[in-house]
């Protein structure tokens, strides 16, 4: 699903105009971005939550085989944002396999 088909259904469901409903969802995922991007937890009930943890590179993670070297310049570290369900997600998923 793509934010354009979010906001199709929001503007349908809720009577707004197609572009107010796309100013909405932009909104909405720009907040949440920004808050990752300041290392905040984004809660979103029923859904989970969305965190951001540093992990520090490896020493060969980086070796290009091809060139037989490494580069000149290591990031020291890496970001992944990470997805934690809810119980109530992952049963509406999976169909109560939890």
């Amino acid at each position: 699903m793509t934010k354009a088909e979010i906001a199709r259904r929001i503007a349908e469901d809720f009577g707004l105009s197609k572009n107010k409903a796309f100013k909405i969802v932009d909104a909405i995922t720009e907040e949440i971005v920004l808050a990752l991007a300041r290392g905040e937890e984004v809660w979103l009930r029923p859904l989970g939550y969305m965190y951001v943890r540093q992990h520090r590179r490896k020493g060969g993670e980086l070796y290009n085989p091809r060139v037989n070297k490494r580069p000149s310049i290591v990031p020291e570290c890496y970001t992944v944002v990470y997805v934690k369900l809810s119980k109530q997600a992952k049963e509406m998923l999976l169909g109560g396999k939890t």
